[in-house]
């Protein structure tokens, strides 16, 4: 009969765990790939050791694993089963054409090279919203990018009015 489970001491271990079945692994499979022993990672993820930096580092190289997430509850959880999200072409397009209506619309030209960075960084707030664009209903990945939009527009409107910006019309 095995032992019952006790709950994780920390939030730390208690997200270790849950990446652990995000990934769809048990204990010793997960130990191996993070070159570890299952009592080590039994260890962190009942919050009683920390790991160390090499460890954190598979994680996130290995398997994909945001250590933001995992180290401070912000980003996205893993995918299940270990499957890596691809980049969505789609909604990348769309953010390009928000960044691109946006801009226009505050009559600020971006510098060369900008829209890339603009575009990262809207993609990364859209995965914060919905982890798994894939799987969540076309109206709400809408809806998401609405709210997206509307920040974005915001953050520029704020940063265009702050004296000294070097920002001018187009």
């Amino acid at each position: 009969m095995a032992r019952p489970e006790r709950p994780p001491e920390t939030e730390l271990g208690a997200r270790l765990k849950e990446a652990r079945k995000r990934l769809g692994m048990d204990i010793k499979t997960l130990a191996a790939g993070l070159e570890i022993s299952a009592t080590a990672l039994g260890n962190y993820e009942q919050g009683s050791r920390l790991p160390d930096a090499k460890t954190l580092a598979l994680y996130r190289s290995k398997y994909g694993v945001d250590l933001d997430w995992l180290l401070l509850e912000e980003g996205a959880p893993p995918s299940p089963a270990g499957v890596r999200q691809s980049l969505d072409a789609g909604i990348l397009r769309r953010l390009g054409e928000m960044v691109g209506r946006a801009h226009a619309g505050a009559g600020v030209k971006l510098p060369k090279g900008a829209e890339f960075e603009a575009v990262a960084g809207l993609y990364n707030e859209f995965l914060q919203l919905c982890s798994n664009p894939a799987e969540t209903p076309a109206d709400v990945v809408d809806a998401m990018l609405g709210v997206i939009e509307a920040r974005f527009k915001a953050r520029l409107s704020s940063a265009r009015a702050e004296p000294g910006t070097g920002k001018r019309l187009a």
